[in-house]
């Protein structure tokens, strides 16, 4: 099963600015043969170097490696072997994204160079095959700001990703949004495998006062600060609280079970024309009071509840924007 046409069309805008980066490198300085000759080398020694280690089970020392090597010199072996070992660690969105473009940049080398094609048919089924097993999230932004800064999980999504379905690990997403000028956004969502979810962001305009000189969201007054109250002071009175109310419910109820006892006493005397005006008053008394401790057992316990609960300690947490730096490499032909 293929991914959607807009999706291998997102993947070919990250393959256009990838290759537009590495040619603003080049412009700045052009590696000479014999340099690119070692770069080269030291790629394929990186390159063996992780396949020792994948084929081995040591998945993570593969990744590092074949990652190192695809830094080094990209080359669709690599990626291939790098998005098989991010699939043995269970990164299957990752996976799926790096076999994706080992298939498709072994299928453009293939046309020149026939000993790619078993890389590009390897690479698409093995990529095809990760498919239902992931969640795929469109995020959709109508009438998008300049300088949009949309981040899923953790990691940038750029323009070219918007309205587009996005692969992930099915499980917890984190959605943020945010615009110089506008109030930030935080999506939480939870996705399951083969799920399809589309998400749409309205940004509202921040109001005038929380605006610095520049135009942008006050960095003084942050649209993603959370400030929670919570009072342990609070919410321990009202455990004391609810304690005592439980103790006078249990006090109602034994209070209850004597006056009942009494009364069944008093139904058993006047069976045989006798009575008791000190039982009398005694089980009076006793029923009475278990109506009182019924009362203040209630309210206690209600009101030291409801005092628990508003009083109970909250946990805060801080929404960070980490800048991920990505790597281009030069072009390899192992």
């Amino acid at each position: 099963m293929r991914p959607p046409a807009k999706f291998e069309a997102w993947f070919a805008t990250i393959a256009l600015v990838c290759a537009m980066c590495g040619s603003s490198r080049a412009a700045y300085a052009q590696p000479t043969t014999s340099q690119a000759l070692t770069l080269e080398t030291r790629a394929q020694t990186l390159y063996q170097q992780g396949r020792a280690h994948f084929f081995a089970g040591e998945f993570e020392a593969a990744r590092q490696t074949f990652q190192s090597s695809l830094d080094t010199v990209d080359s669709p072996n690599t990626r291939m072997y790098l998005g098989r070992a991010l699939r043995s660690l269970g990164r299957n969105a990752e996976a799926y994204a790096m076999l994706d473009r080992a298939a498709r940049d072994a299928a453009a080398r293939a046309v020149a160079e026939p000993r790619y094609e078993p890389t590009r048919d390897a690479a698409r089924a093995e990529a095809d095959a990760l498919v239902e097993g992931l969640a795929w999230l469109r995020v959709e932004i109508p009438d998008a700001p300049a300088g949009l800064t949309v981040r899923v999980n953790g990691h940038d999504v750029q323009r070219a990703g918007l309205d587009v379905e996005l692969p992930l690990d099915p499980g917890d997403v984190d959605v943020d949004v945010a615009a110089p000028g506008h109030l930030a956004v935080h999506r939480e969502l939870t996705l399951h495998a083969g799920q399809r979810e589309r998400t749409e962001v309205i940004l509202d305009v921040a109001p005038a006062a929380s605006r610095d000189p520049a135009g942008g969201a006050s960095s003084t007054n942050p649209p993603l600060t959370v400030t929670t109250v919570s009072s342990p002071a609070l919410r321990d009175a009202g455990i004391a609280t609810a304690t005592v109310g439980g103790a006078a419910l249990v006090a109602s109820l034994v209070l209850r079970l004597v006056a009942e006892d009494q009364f069944d006493t008093l139904v058993t005397l006047r069976a045989q024309n006798q009575t008791d005006t000190e039982l009398i008053a005694a089980g009076e008394r006793n029923q009475l009071l278990s109506y009182v401790f019924l009362g203040v057992g209630v309210t206690a316990a209600v009101t030291g509840t409801a005092m628990a609960i508003s009083g109970a300690r909250t946990r805060t947490r801080a929404l960070t924007v980490v800048a991920t730096p990505t790597s281009v490499g030069l072009g390899g032909s192992f």
